[in-house]
């Protein structure tokens, strides 16, 4: 008998999500709360944390967003310590609809990079230590104070929420070494994106 033909969508069914790259404008936008009143959000809740921590994971990231996989909800992941220690899940962080409450006077720059912009890092200054509101998995509201990387990956990720990226708070001289690299990223997502509207996956 022939070989029964897989589909795309069949092939890639148990892969993660693809990461949404820069200039695509999903990344400028604000995300929206997660309704716990909501039947469509509770419904879609739990598919959308494990989509982010298994993209998280498997594209060797410390954190993640919602919209860095297209969803457009304030859900955030984290876990800092699997890629020195090479556990995943021992300190996995989920926080639903975080904000950042109160944010200490003393900055820290440090450098910062971005699985929505592969090859870039630079330095960006933000508050050393922040107390953060949020949701956990157990739907219990949370207020936690955080130091070090950990508060420094909480507020790149809820950045993202708010559609803001990283390279907007570079220092001026960092930005500027690489505003044309940015604007390369930005043409080859724009032609990516021509010839993905083009391209016919169907199967016969």
């Amino acid at each position: 008998m022939p070989q029964k033909e897989i589909s795309k969508k069949q092939k890639n069914q148990n892969l993660p999500p693809p990461i949404v790259l820069y200039g695509n404008l999903i990344l400028s936008q604000k995300s929206t709360l997660v309704d716990f009143d909501s039947s469509s959000d509770m419904e879609h809740l739990d598919a959308n944390i494990i989509e982010m921590i298994s993209a998280m994971y498997s594209y060797g990231g410390i954190g993640l967003a919602g919209p860095q996989i297209n969803i457009m909800k304030r859900i955030i992941v984290w876990d800092h310590q699997w890629v020195t220690k090479k556990k995943k899940y021992e300190n996995l962080h989920v926080m639903i609809n975080p904000e950042v409450i109160h944010s200490s006077e003393e900055d820290i720059g440090l450098y910062e990079n971005c699985l929505s912009i592969p090859e870039v890092a630079g330095s960006v200054y933000r508050p050393k230590e922040v107390t953060v509101r949020y949701v956990d998995t157990d739907f219990e509201t949370k207020e936690e104070i955080f130091d070090g990387t950990s508060a420094r990956v909480i507020q790149h990720e809820i950045d993202h929420l708010d559609g803001k990226l990283f390279v907007n708070q570079m220092t001026k001289y960092e930005r500027d070494e690489i505003s044309h690299f940015l604007v390369a990223l930005r043409q080859a997502y724009n032609e990516y994106s021509k010839g993905d509207e083009t391209d016919d996956s169907s199967t016969s």
